[in-house]
């Protein structure tokens, strides 16, 4: 069952001038371990283990309490809208991966130091002081506003 399908280069979010083909060519074909079925026993089969990965999915979100809006309830939706809640957020602030505990202790110390600095140079700074230094690091405010960095 190997099946060719032409996909087109939609103009709605393409320019004329895209380097992109104007279509291509997408081949499916049946796995190998599938090969002894016939095409409708093989699309029985495919349906069947999609209705279960889609079941497990919307079992997980009512575990979560939210819920699998599906495609057509998808489709109905404004491209304006937005959600009526906030998502909740983490606790943690994944900002330092390691492994090591005395590495995610200096590097959450250093973090921590560079806010107390920012912090302080910023209060100054809007109170109208042009000579703050701010600590190595800032980024966005010296790009900006032509701040003193360290």
């Amino acid at each position: 069952m190997n099946h060719n399908f032409r996909a087109r280069k939609p103009a709605l979010f393409f320019a004329s001038s895209s380097p992109l083909p104007e279509s291509i060519v997408v081949q499916v074909a049946r796995p190998a371990a599938f090969a002894n079925l016939s095409d409708l026993e093989f699309s029985r089969r495919l349906d069947a283990a999609v209705r279960r990965l889609v079941q497990r999915a919307r079992d997980e979100l009512d575990n979560r309490g939210s819920k699998f809006l599906g495609a057509s309830a998808v489709r109905k939706q404004s491209f304006t809208a937005t959600p009526a809640t906030t998502a909740e957020r983490r606790a943690l602030e994944p900002t330092v991966a390691t492994r090591s505990a005395s590495t995610r202790a200096r590097a959450l110390a250093k973090k921590e130091a560079f806010a107390r600095a920012y912090r302080r140079a910023w209060q100054r700074f809007r109170a109208g002081a042009r000579d703050v230094k701010f600590p190595a690091g800032t980024y966005a405010l010296r790009l900006n506003s032509a701040v003193n960095c360290e």
